[in-house]
């Protein structure tokens, strides 16, 4: 019975299998590039140290770009690639850059912890009177972890940075998956909170 069933196959019918199987691993192997194998980079934003002038008496004083602060806050900005693949500026689109909205902050200035030119160069951008940062990734290798820290002050010194959140807004990335978590909310996705009422 069984030699029955083989001689019945037809060149056909082996034609159509083997053009399966090939169809069946190409489309696989385009989901694994295209998809799974994906480099994920996530941000993320913690408070590192605020400074209040009310803490320190009458006789301190603090200043940036001839104004006088009421306070002083640095939050630690963190961006990981995680994955097999580098990044490059050409996957990064000149007007849609990953950006962070400071609310109620301004910025006065950033630097990078450690810099390694090896693994990464991203000069960081302030605009819009020191309300946005703009994340300008020129090469970022594989597996890389960069440091930042953002210097400012915010309008309201009642202000705590543990309940301070940014706006990020990811841009368009090709190819990459981006993710976010800390001090960083999205302003288009709802909180548990929001999605409860």
């Amino acid at each position: 019975m069984g030699f029955d069933f083989f001689n019945s196959i037809s060149g056909k019918d082996i034609a159509l299998l083997i053009a399966g199987i090939i169809g069946g691993g190409i489309v696989s192997l385009w989901v694994a590039k295209r998809f799974i194998h994906r480099p994920h980079l996530k941000f993320s934003i913690r408070p590192a140290a605020i400074l209040r002038k009310s803490d320190f008496g009458r006789t301190f004083k603090m200043s940036a770009n001839g104004n006088n602060l009421d306070n002083l806050c640095v939050f630690t900005l963190d961006m990981h690639l995680k994955g097999k693949s580098d990044l490059s500026r050409d996957q990064v689109p000149e007007d849609n850059k990953p950006t962070l909205f400071f609310p109620n902050f301004t910025i006065y200035d950033v630097r990078t912890i450690e810099y390694d030119e090896t693994r990464f160069d991203i000069p960081l951008a302030i605009a819009a009177k020191g309300a946005l940062l703009i994340v300008n990734i020129e090469r970022m290798r594989a597996n890389t972890h960069a440091s930042f820290q953002i210097i400012g002050s915010f309008w309201d010194s009642a202000i705590e940075p543990e309940d301070f959140s940014a706006e990020f807004y990811p841009g368009s990335l090709h190819n990459v998956d981006v993710e976010s978590s800390g001090h960083i909310r999205r302003p288009w996705k709802k909180t548990k909170d929001e999605r409860r009422t």
